[in-house]
């Protein structure tokens, strides 16, 4: 802080913040593949997905959490999905063994 009649600043006080851990995310996780998905937005509704690796559990939710595909496990590496005909935000979650990801898309 500064204070000076004058114009000309002089220190009168001042603080640092050092050594303060402040969480300002979350870590990163692992993830079972490496995912990659598009057209992201899609208009139709079909996603095209590929995979890094066979026999990810996938599962699609809407926005509010309700579930709106039946999980299943791809069984090639390369696959479409199709989403509600609503349009909305919608999330993909992958999971292999304990590791998961989760992916937004959207359809407009």
């Amino acid at each position: 802080m500064y204070a000076n009649a004058n114009k000309n600043p002089i220190l009168i006080a001042s603080d640092t913040l050092n050594n303060i851990n402040i969480p300002v995310g979350i870590a990163s996780t692992s993830s079972p593949a490496a995912i990659t998905i598009w057209p992201n937005p899609t208009k139709d509704g079909s996603v095209h997905l590929e995979s890094s690796t066979l026999n990810v559990e996938i599962e699609c939710f809407k926005a509010n959490g309700e579930r709106v595909l039946t999980p299943f496990r791809n069984s090639t590496k390369r696959f479409i999905i199709n989403l509600p005909e609503q349009p909305g935000i919608y999330y993909l979650v992958f999971r292999k063994g304990n590791e998961k990801t989760l992916k937004k898309v959207i359809r407009y």
